[in-house]
């Protein structure tokens, strides 16, 4: 069939309505003189109907389907003819609000006389048509509901109630509440105020089952009071107190709640008596001791067994601490273990006021742990004599540190060693253990000094460090001097290593010069004495053996061109049967 524009929509008006209401759509067209553009035309077995979804949702399609077809056939349409299509549809329920596009297909067969054969000639055509339906709310059963709550305490000025109710502890009310609707149409509407156990959320006794109240239709825009009879509870505490609502209701059909509150003001309330609470006594750890092989250290090194001994003080005056248990937490160590067959947790019976108690906890250290504090909790619990319990939670640090295993290799004297002259050494070090060596520096003793002191910066595990430096030396001939190699954990624990250097230190020798007297003057010629002690006459022979070296070069380069120059000319002769060029 052949999409040809042959009818002309000449300006359908868009209707509006609301959801329920029947609507009439209008389609005025006309022959498009165009494709019929005389008599002999003629536009037959014209249909129009409108494009009604498969699906039939009211997201494309805001109608209630009732009628089975609507499908409209028009009389044959020929040059300069109109005609007007109407169609009545009723808003869905189900609609929203919004502006809805409406497509109805026109299919029609244009026939036309042929002077030159005699004959009629036929062809299919269709086309669309659109107009457009303005909705101008929401249906009864579209589900669109308020985001914020449709019901509120109505505002002063709307309602003219202005002021919170003033009460007593056991008085009576009529707690009488304006509310207005902001929303959509409502139905079965439900408001009950919101019973708590807390005085401080529901001021009042609760005396009745249900206090409830119904409405079967609120408009929008609508005001109504709820009225509820209470009585103040007798412990009621002064101040403003909410008392909230919660509303039940179906907006478009869609079953919501929402809540809303208003306040009143307890005056001469209730005063609870102060009542004064027992607590247990304060049982704390005071400090700890470190031991390993029966020594007492300040810190733990990688893969030792030690004993941690933790000194517990009864802080009170006079209540004895008793069933007192301290437990060891290492959740949140990085490198302490608990010993096998050791437990976790130790008992003191009992500990007079003022007094303290040690107990004993066995534990391992990992012997890849991490350098640096780790973390050890200490969990506390005791009761006192009325068996009033109590309990604290304190931390330890403890100092964890890996074996410095730092080796040094020989060092290196660089050329021979003179005296007032910097000689320089190389030291090369590896880190061979697991903990980082920090601040490494190297210091000179015993007949050797440093302008200052060499710092290399931290040697990370399985690291390498080439210390290149310079030493002066203060003494002659062969002797021993000292390299002290300093660095340190990551506990501030210092460690040094002496590295001897073996050297033989000559005399500095003079510097040579020679001199060529000049007439009277006896001055010296600066040009006689070359870096490196060669007198002038040396540095003369260089540069005449140079000299000479730069001619014979020049010397070979012309007889090199001359001869290319003949060999050429001979070539040229040849090619001209002997003759030269």
């Amino acid at each position: 069939m052949l999409d040809i524009r042959v009818l002309m929509d000449v300006g359908a008006q868009s209707p509006k309505g609301e959801p329920g209401d029947v609507v009439t759509i209008v389609l005025p067209v006309a022959v498009n003189r165009e494709y019929l553009p005389s008599e002999r035309y003629m536009l037959r077995n014209i249909t129009v109907s409108p494009k009604i979804p498969k699906d039939a949702s009211v997201s494309s399609w805001p109608f209630d389907l009732i009628n089975a077809s609507y499908t409209r056939h028009l009389d044959d349409m020929s040059y300069n003819s109109t005609a007007e299509i109407y169609y009545d549809f009723r808003i869905s329920e189900f609609a929203k609000k919004g502006v809805y596009p409406v497509n109805f297909e026109v299919s029609a067969t244009v026939w036309r006389y042929d002077d030159v054969n005699g004959t009629s000639i036929t062809e299919d055509v269709t086309f669309n048509l659109c107009v457009y339906v303005t909705l101008m709310g929401n249906g009864s059963e579209s589900g669109i509901t308020t985001n914020f709550g449709p019901l509120q305490i109505a505002a002063a000025n709307q309602s003219g109630v202005f002021e919170s109710p003033i009460l007593k502890p056991k008085q009576n009310v009529t707690l009488r509440v304006p509310i207005v609707n902001k929303g959509g149409v409502l139905k079965n509407v439900t408001i009950s105020p919101v019973i708590s156990n807390s005085l401080d959320e529901f001021p009042f006794i609760a005396e009745n089952v249900n206090y409830g109240r119904y409405f079967e239709r609120w408009e929008s825009g609508g005001m109504a009071y709820v009225e509820y009879n209470f009585t103040v509870s007798y412990y009621a505490t002064n101040g403003n107190k909410p008392v909230k609502f919660l509303a039940t209701y179906y907006e478009n059909g869609e079953p919501q709640q929402c809540a809303f509150s208003t306040y009143v003001y307890i005056t001469n309330g209730y005063v609870a008596p102060i009542e004064k609470a027992e607590t247990a006594m304060s049982v704390m750890v005071s400090g700890y001791k470190l031991f390993v092989n029966g020594a007492e250290v300040s810190g733990l090194m990688a893969g030792d067994d030690a004993t941690i001994r933790l000194t517990l003080i009864n802080n009170a005056k006079k209540d004895t601490s008793l069933k007192n248990v301290a437990t060891l937490s290492l959740a949140n160590s990085n490198g302490l273990t608990l010993t096998v067959g050791s437990s976790d947790a130790a008992y003191v019976r009992a500990i007079s006021p003022g007094e303290t108690a040690e107990v004993e906890f066995n534990v391992s250290v990992k012997r890849d742990a991490d350098v640096g504090a780790s973390t050890v909790g200490v969990n506390l619990t005791y009761e006192n004599s009325d068996s009033i319990a109590g309990k604290a939670a304190q931390t330890i640090m403890i100092p964890i540190s890996q074996p410095m295993d730092i080796a040094i290799d020989a060092p290196i004297v660089y050329g021979t060693p003179t005296q007032d002259s910097p000689t320089s050494i190389n030291l090369n070090m590896v880190n061979m253990g697991r903990g980082k060596a920090l601040n490494v520096r190297i210091l000179a003793l015993e007949g050797i000094s440093m302008a200052e002191s060499y710092y290399g910066g931290d040697l990370l595990p399985g690291g390498t460090l080439s210390a290149d430096f310079q030493v002066n030396c203060t003494k002659l001939g062969e002797f021993t001097g000292k390299l002290l190699v300093q660095y340190e954990d990551a506990n501030g624990q210092q460690y040094t290593q002496e590295i001897p250097l073996t050297l033989n230190v000559e005399e500095a020798k003079p510097a040579s010069s020679d001199a060529v007297i000049i007439g009277s003057d006896a001055d010296v010629d600066s040009t006689n004495v070359r870096g490196g002690g060669l007198p002038w006459w040396a540095w003369l022979l260089i540069a005449l053996v140079v000299i000479a070296i730069v001619i014979i070069a020049i010397v070979s380069s012309k007889n090199k061109n001359k001869k290319f120059k003949d060999a050429y000319n001979d070539d040229i002769s040849d090619m001209n049967g002997g003759k030269k060029a």
